[in-house]
C-alpha cells in the first residue's frame, strides 16, 4: 500500500536523548525564572550587569543544546521522504545501525520510467514520433494500454546491439503498476497513406527489410524478386500497415510472418 510523506518506517533506539531533552528543558525553565528575577532587581538597581549577561548567555546555550537534542531525537525515527511504497526493510529489532546505513527501500511509483530500444534500421523514422503508449499483456492474454511521453531518444547507438535507447515516462498515480514490470512500448508516427496487405504477401530481402513480392508480366523465371519494400515500422503483428513502431525493441515484431 502507498504510505504518505512523513509516515514512520523504522525507529532507532534513542538511548539517553529523551533524558537530555528533558534536562535541557528543565534548565531553560530555571534560567528563564532567573533572568526574569534578575530583571526585576536590575530595574530597582540591585543587580550587576555582569550577572545579567551571564544568565542570558547560559539561557542561550541551553536553548541551542535543546534544539540539537530535539533534532537528534527526531532523527531516530526514519520517515517516508515522499508518498510511495515501502518495498523492503533492511534492519530488524536488535540490529546495530551505523550512521548513513540504509534501513529501508522505498519506491516512488507515481511516475515510471521505461527504457527500451529501437534497431538502427528504424532510427531515421523515430525522428517523426508524435506520441507513445505502454502496453502490458497479462498471463491471460488481456492487454492494458497506458499513455506515455517520450523523454529521450539516444543519438548514439549501442555498439554491441546497434540499437538506440529510448526513454519514456508514464503516470502511475495510483501505484497500480509495479517497478520492473516487463512491458511493450509503442511509438506513434503521423498518419500515412498505405494499402492493406495480408501478411502472407510479406517477405524479407537479404538486408532483413520487409517487403512485398511484385511479379511483372515480363518475369518468366519461377523465382520472384522483391522489388518494392516498406519500412518495418509500418507493419503490425498481423502484417497490416500501421503508423507505429511495434515494440520499440529488438524483437522486430511482424518480421517473422
Amino acid at each position: 500500500s502507498t504510505l504518505q510523506l512523513g509516515t514512520p518506517v523504522a525507529t532507532i533506539d534513542p538511548g539517553s536523548l529523551p533524558e537530555k531533552v528533558r534536562s535541557h528543558q528543565a534548565k531553560i525553565a530555571y534560567l528563564t525564572q532567573q533572568v526574569h528575577a534578575d530583571k526585576v532587581l536590575s530595574d530597582r538597581g540591585f543587580s550587576y550587569k555582569t550577572k545579567t549577561l551571564k544568565l542570558q548567555s547560559d539561557l542561550a546555550e541551553e536553548r541551542a543544546a535543546l534544539a540539537q537534542a530535539q533534532s537528534d531525537l527526531r532523527k531516530t525515527t526514519v520517515r517516508m521522504p515522499f508518498n510511495g511504497v515501502l518495498d523492503t526493510t533492511q534492519v530488524h529489532v536488535g540490529d546495530l545501525v551505523t550512521l548513513g546505513a540504509p534501513v529501508a527501500k522505498v519506491l516512488d511509483l507515481s511516475a515510471l520510467k521505461v527504457i527500451c530500444a529501437i534497431p538502427e534500421t528504424l532510427f531515421a523514422q523515430s525522428r517523426s514520433v508524435v506520441g507513445a503508449e505502454v502496453v502490458i499483456r497479462s498471463s491471460t492474454g488481456a492487454t492494458e494500454r497506458y499513455p506515455a511521453k517520450v523523454q529521450r531518444i539516444s543519438q548514439g547507438a549501442n555498439p554491441a546491439t546497434h540499437a538506440f535507447e529510448v526513454e519514456v515516462t508514464l503516470s502511475n498515480a495510483q501505484a497500480k503498476l509495479p517497478s520492473g514490470y516487463s512491458v511493450q512500448v509503442v511509438l506513434s508516427l503521423p498518419p500515412t497513406q498505405a494499402y492493406g496487405v495480408p501478411y502472407q504477401a510479406l517477405n524479407m530481402n537479404e538486408h532483413q527489410q520487409l517487403g512485398v513480392k511484385i511479379v511483372t508480366k515480363a518475369q518468366t523465371v519461377p523465382t520472384v524478386q522483391i522489388v518494392q519494400f516498406v519500412p518495418a515500422m509500418l507493419v503490425d503483428e498481423a502484417g497490416r500497415f500501421t503508423g507505429t513502431i511495434g515494440g520499440c525493441s529488438l524483437e522486430r515484431q511482424g518480421l517473422d510472418q
